[in-house]
């Protein structure tokens, strides 16, 4: 049965629910930060205030839609201007940029692919969750007729566990108007997929910072972003998926490009990806 879009509710920008396979649900994943380091991280960008609104600079080259005020990312242009954001209201980011270089766009086709690939990458490494893809592709299992199809056996030996096989069969089922959520507001989106099987609040961002360009999307319960911020800023402890929250409110209206930057950082720092 479809999936009616209408009537959703915002959702706690928190987020109280997780699928069983998001990382937010795993508590060892996502240990709580503490909150004095979030306010160390502050003292350092104190007195900054937030950019206003700015029209994105080019053309749209994704579909997606958005309602009004809501931000996209879309070209290389909006990864300029929200990283320019990110250096007028915080030193630490000023510093930091020049050393990150260039931000990847990070922009993949809305749909059922696209939640598949953040369901793949649910609490494993980069380089697992990049190899079970590359198996999927070679077998055909990337849309929701081919997942359909598939028997148990076909979907364990492209490498996805039993729990992972589960929720791509409970979405591929489901229904889901994947157009309808170009329209909707962040905390509707996420309310929407939050309700499919093994959808929790991680891979719900994901989905909304990738598949729909959405610019404020932050994924504070990502660990590669938690430990991303505790090395740019200096921090005796990773900060938790509150704390980053906290560090991160100067970052509004460009989360997601701060997402990108500490992504990048983390790579230059760790020397692996800590998303794919």
């Amino acid at each position: 049965m479809p999936v009616d879009l209408r009537g959703l509710g915002a959702v706690a920008a928190r987020g109280d629910r997780a699928g069983d396979g998001d990382p937010a649900a795993a508590g060892s994943l996502c240990p709580e930060g503490r909150t004095g380091d979030a306010a160390a991280s502050d003292d350092r960008c104190a007195g900054r205030g937030r950019a206003g609104p700015a029209r994105n600079a080019a053309a749209a080259r994704w579909p997606g839609r958005a309602g009004a005020g809501v931000r996209l990312i879309e070209t290389e242009a909006d990864l300029a201007e929200g990283a320019a954001h990110l250096a007028a209201v915080c030193p630490v980011w000023a510093r930091a940029l020049p050393e990150i270089g260039p931000l990847p766009l990070r922009r993949r086709r809305d749909g059922f692919e696209a939640i598949a690939s953040a369901i793949v990458g649910q609490q494993i490494s980069t380089a697992a969750a990049a190899s079970i893809w590359d198996r999927m592709t070679v077998a055909g299992l990337l849309t929701p007729e081919a997942i359909a199809a598939a028997g148990e056996d076909d979907l364990r030996a492209a490498g996805l566990s039993r729990p992972k096989a589960r929720y791509l069969k409970g979405i591929a089922a489901a229904g889901l108007d994947w157009a309808a959520l170009r329209d909707l507001r962040d905390d509707q989106a996420i309310a929407a997929l939050v309700a499919l099987p093994g959808v929790g609040l991680w891979t719900a961002e994901i989905y909304l910072k990738f598949a729909l360009g959405r610019a404020d999307v932050l994924a504070a319960g990502d660990l590669a972003l938690q430990e991303a911020a505790r090395l740019m800023y200096g921090l005796q402890d990773r900060p938790g998926p509150a704390a980053l929250r906290e560090m991160a409110e100067p970052w509004r209206p460009w989360r997601a490009v701060a997402a990108r930057g500490l992504w990048a950082y983390y790579r230059l720092a760790k020397g692996r990806e800590g998303i794919r």
